[in-house]
């Protein structure tokens, strides 16, 4: 019994310090652009809690052209959905939107859609999903781009979780979405502050 105790320890010992340094340690480490929750309710005519409607037709616009780059490069195209559960009453406050099993949950039809790497959150952490963080490392993806919206929530979270698990990360600040452009001003303020890169497309 002590062995076997003393086997796992060491089997987790080991997992840590690899997990703590696979970034530096791929042997052909990749880039990949996060399109995150680019969903209907959120940028659509009909949403439930859209961003500024100014904001809308050039968001999607860079956004697609950051997709089409990305995608003739050869590099991962990542997307990412926001989810609320039906019975997420502090979902009330955003007009119930983009709960599961609705129309609103789905990518806006404006996105071009060019892989099948779509994965769904239930906070705003992206990272809080398991299966996104290992096709992460299965791929040997140590840099990561950030579209999308909310600027100053999920991508927000997500860009400042990437960061604090050692990505390389790159945030476009003229390719995300807010309620106001002060919000998207000052969340850039913030993760420029942090170390992460803030560049435009």
């Amino acid at each position: 019994m002590k062995k076997f105790i003393v086997v796992i320890v060491v089997l987790f010992l080991i997992s840590c310090a690899s997990n703590n340094t696979r970034l530096d340690n791929y042997e052909n480490p990749r880039k990949a652009l996060l399109v995150v929750d680019m969903q209907a309710d959120y940028i659509g005519e009909d949403g439930k809690y859209t961003i500024e409607k100014s904001q809308i037709e050039n968001l999607v616009k860079t956004t697609n052209k950051i997709i089409e780059e990305f995608h003739n490069n050869n590099d991962k195209v990542i997307y990412l959905r926001n989810i609320f559960r039906k019975n997420d009453f502090k979902n009330r406050f955003r007009n119930y939107a983009v709960v599961e099993g609705t129309p609103g949950v789905e990518i806006d039809p404006a996105i071009n859609i060019v892989s099948e790497y779509i994965f769904d959150k239930y906070s705003p952490n992206a990272f809080t999903n398991t299966d996104f963080e290992n096709f992460l490392i299965q791929n040997q993806i140590n840099e990561l781009y950030f579209c999308g919206v909310m600027a100053d929530q999920c991508v927000y979270q997500t860009a400042l979780a990437a960061f604090k698990k050692a990505y390389t990360v790159n945030y476009y600040v003229n390719a995300v979405g807010s309620s106001s452009i002060e919000n998207i001003e000052k969340a850039a303020k913030k993760l420029s502050n942090k170390g992460i890169n803030i560049v435009e497309y």
